[in-house]
């Protein structure tokens, strides 16, 4: 069993550097159930890898001036918050609330894919600034997200980065990578304490 754990880990290795994503849609399963670990503890584990390849790849994007830090600082401080009461508050969400909602944002996230990126009009429009109330709103529901049910949302930041901070594509992908990997180390510390990990 963990040999097959280690061998979908690869696979998870190998997406997250092809398409730049944090991963936690895809390593919360491998803990639940190709390790048969629980489900908070699953989440917690989840969030301490996805901090780590998220933070290895944000900075393979800043080395090549695709991060922008700006948006990073506009963006985290209220999804960090928010990711770390999230996970405090996850003690009390029941297990099976858990994996119905990570299934629903599983199968949102695969919907939202396989209907393609509605084309991206603001594009840098050099918008950037324009709505920081949307990029704090966005930044507490997605750190909530993440902290109750384990996902890092790349797929929300990007397309928030790009329509209201007016990054380009590869600007967003960079600094969505750094912001998922500040979401995920404060959900992790979140659950700290509460589950072993």
């Amino acid at each position: 069993m963990t040999l097959f754990a280690a061998f979908l880990a690869l696979l998870v290795g190998l997406s997250l550097g092809l398409l730049g994503g944090g991963g936690s849609i895809l390593t919360v399963p491998i803990f639940r159930y190709a390790l048969e670990m629980g489900v908070k503890e699953s989440i917690g584990m989840s969030l301490g890898v996805v901090s780590v390849t998220s933070l290895v790849g944000a900075l393979r994007h800043w080395h090549k001036g695709n991060l922008d830090l700006k948006a990073l600082v506009a963006f985290a401080p209220a999804a960090i918050l928010s990711t770390y009461l999230g996970a405090r508050l996850a003690q009390y969400v029941p297990d099976v609330v858990q994996l119905v909602a990570l299934g629903v944002v599983m199968l949102t996230a695969a919907i939202l894919m396989w209907k393609g990126a509605p084309p991206l009009s603001r594009e840098g429009d050099g918008g950037r600034g324009r709505r920081p109330g949307a990029v704090i709103a966005i930044g507490v529901a997605l750190g909530l997200l993440t902290g109750i049910v384990g996902v890092g949302g790349g797929f929300l930041i990007v397309p928030a980065l790009v329509l209201l901070l007016g990054l380009d594509m590869k600007r967003a992908v960079g600094t969505s990578l750094g912001v998922i990997a500040l979401n995920a180390a404060s959900g992790f510390v979140g659950y700290l304490g509460q589950v072993t990990m």
